[in-house]
């Protein structure tokens, strides 16, 4: 039997959920800035983009649509799965965002948009992810 105490607690939920997350939140809360986020990476056309905590997979679509290659991860698989069918042509892995099993220098370009609230570690520092270059400044 699925404890769904235990899985809240690990900030996991289940597909259903996920779907309703990407019905209601994405058009009210995330989706009007994956756009600009994806604008101050400059990534573009065969870039390499990393998406961290992806959820439902929101700024992993509008890489696609600009011809980005991108492995989109979260640590929830409820919200992977829904991603995968909204993406397909992107690469998915459940991982956190605390031990991501990529290689230095893998990626053009990272982005997490609205995920650090649920790392667990949120004080630690975090390397450059997959070698990704230095954060955008203004």
């Amino acid at each position: 039997m699925v404890d769904s105490n235990e899985d809240a607690a690990a900030g996991q939920i289940t597909a259903e959920a996920a779907e309703i997350y990407e019905k209601q939140f994405v058009p009210a809360l995330f989706g009007q800035f994956a756009k600009p986020l994806l604008e101050q990476t400059g990534v573009g056309s065969g870039d390499k983009l990393l998406d961290v905590a992806s959820g439902t997979g929101v700024v992993t679509r509008a890489a696609i649509d600009a011809d980005a290659l991108v492995t989109a991860v979260d640590i929830n698989a409820g919200m992977n799965s829904v991603a995968r069918r909204l993406a397909p042509q992107a690469k998915f892995q459940t991982a956190p965002a605390e031990a991501l099993p990529f290689e230095d220098g893998e990626f053009d370009a990272v982005t997490c948009q609205f995920g650090l609230m649920f790392f667990i570690d949120k004080k630690r520092p975090y390397p450059k992810w997959g070698g990704s270059p230095d954060p955008v400044e203004k």
